[in-house]
């Protein structure tokens, strides 16, 4: 399921807002890259993908117009993006290749309360820190 750059932006106004919207509501967005006239059409594409569905109905001065809302979190979008391609990346490589893309900043250990009770120059306690500031190291940070 691809979305186009038009479909993508609409799509985001209704994920950032998290409520219903209507076609007036979409018209009056500013800096938009979509023109007036298409917002019909790049709705009923959306509900056609299944992306978006009818949600009710909203009074706007005299005349009555439908409110639409996602189907979809973004999050379960890129996924079924992903995942919609013939050939689909193995979950583990994603998995592996989403978290590297995060710099790591912090790394918190959590330790048993029984090595508090050891003196600081216990072989035990000394090999652990050991272990884990080289292990620490060896992390790209």
């Amino acid at each position: 399921m691809e979305l186009t750059k038009s479909e993508m932006e609409i799509m985001d106004e209704f994920w950032t807002k998290a409520v219903q919207l209507s076609r007036s509501d979409l018209l009056g967005k500013e800096n938009k890259c979509w023109k007036d006239s298409s917002v019909h059409i790049l709705l009923n594409g959306l509900l056609k993908k299944g992306i978006l569905r009818e949600a009710g109905v909203v009074r706007r001065s005299k005349t009555y117009g439908r409110t639409f809302e996602p189907t979809l979190t973004r999050e379960e979008y890129y996924i079924a993006a992903i995942f919609s391609h013939k050939n689909k990346p193995e979950p583990q490589k994603l998995l592996k290749a989403l978290l590297y893309s995060f710099p790591m900043k912090e790394l918190r250990v959590h330790l048993p309360r029984w090595l508090d009770a050891l003196e600081e120059d216990h072989p035990v306690k000394a090999a652990l820190y050991q272990t884990l500031l080289r292990r620490a190291g060896e992390i790209g940070c």
